[in-house]
């Protein structure tokens, strides 16, 4: 009878371990590749926005971005198209954790975020903000276990590749722009992680260094129940916090 209940104790112990080892390959299965580069929506001017600005054709030599901006100095005339570019941009998450009893901040970072700004010199109340998209497949921290087990399992990004941004709302653009000055604003708007979406708020500064050149950061903190943000459970992890800060700094120039 005991060597029946110690072999079927035996049966049940292993049982358990072969799950959880088929759990874990799971989670840290090799992640899908990003579907192609990405590109930035292309922002929907207002019609009644009429006013543009004449970039310098190909007859007019310019050979860098100060030489295009010298010539546009004088010629301000209403709403600029701004693309944010990925090799001097990047999107980042900011999370604590508890790893092997050491509290340890995590940081994830990509380079892959597309959007548009629409600035107006003339009307900068009329200004916008494109949809923003940022490819969650390209994702990475300090450690390859915890990048499978974000894009396999806490961000699916198999069937959700992208996190998406959308504008509603800016507050606190000023009366007038003007070049060499920086800008705090807030962007409200809808943030879709998944299948989920809720209203945030990034708190931002826009730099305007030239009339062909932008930068700029901006940053929120969301909560991981907000968005079903479920981290599996593996020994070396104690716990991670609720609060997770989203950061966007950027690099953005005209079209």
């Amino acid at each position: 009878m005991k060597k029946e209940v110690l072999r079927r104790g035996a049966i049940i112990s292993l049982s358990i371990i072969l799950l959880i080892a088929a759990l874990a390959a799971y989670i840290l299965r090799p992640t899908v590749a990003p579907s192609g580069e990405i590109a930035a929506v292309p922002i929907e001017i207002s019609s009644d926005i009429t006013s543009e600005i004449d970039l310098p054709t190909s007859t007019v030599e310019v050979t860098s971005v100060a030489e295009l901006a010298e010539e546009l100095e004088n010629d301000i005339a209403g709403p600029i198209i701004f693309e944010i570019q990925q090799s001097s941009s990047q999107a980042s998450f900011t999370i604590d954790e508890i790893l092997r009893g050491v509290n340890t901040t995590v940081v994830g970072v990509t380079n892959q975020v597309a959007a548009q700004i629409l600035l107006d010199f003339i009307d900068p109340k009329a200004s916008q903000i494109g949809l923003l998209q940022i490819n969650a497949r390209t994702l990475l921290t300090n450690s390859e276990n915890r990048n499978r087990a974000i894009r396999n399992q806490i961000l699916d990004v198999e069937d959700y590749e992208f996190i998406s941004f959308e504008a509603v709302k800016l507050i606190g653009l000023p009366e007038s722009i003007e070049i060499g000055e920086s800008y705090d604003i807030e962007i409200v708007g809808n943030l879709s992680i998944r299948h989920i979406t809720n209203e945030v708020t990034f708190v931002a500064t826009i730099n305007i260094e030239s009339m062909v050149q932008i930068s700029g950061e901006a940053s929120t903190t969301i909560q991981r129940g907000d968005y079903e943000l479920i981290i599996p459970r593996v020994p070396s992890v104690a716990g991670v916090s609720e609060a997770v800060i989203l950061e966007i700094n950027f690099v953005a120039i005209a079209q």
